[in-house]
């Protein structure tokens, strides 16, 4: 994607709104995110380059903590959950 300093991560950064941007428009999915964020970071992951982490948590536990924070419906997390770990593979984690 480009070389060391070629502005990879400040772009994931200001789309993801960590950061603003100096210049121009940023849409995501036809969103603006200066104008709809919210509606921007429900269509979005993000995982950067130094996540969050509780090593005390198992990675269902963190996954069940993101969905409450997420405001994921109590009825669907388990679900979600299930289907995240089975796309990636580590259902045996």
């Amino acid at each position: 994607l480009g070389p060391n300093g070629a502005g990879k991560s400040t772009t994931m950064n200001i789309i993801t709104g960590y950061l603003s941007a100096t210049a121009g428009d940023v849409f995501v999915d036809g969103t603006n995110i200066l104008e709809e964020p919210e509606k921007v970071k429900r269509r979005i992951g993000y995982l950067p380059e130094n996540p969050p982490i509780y090593p005390e948590m198992t990675v269902r536990e963190y996954l069940r903590f993101v969905c409450k924070i997420k405001h994921v419906p109590r009825n669907e997390i388990n679900d979600r959950i299930e289907r995240g770990l089975h796309t990636v593979g580590i259902v045996e984690v």
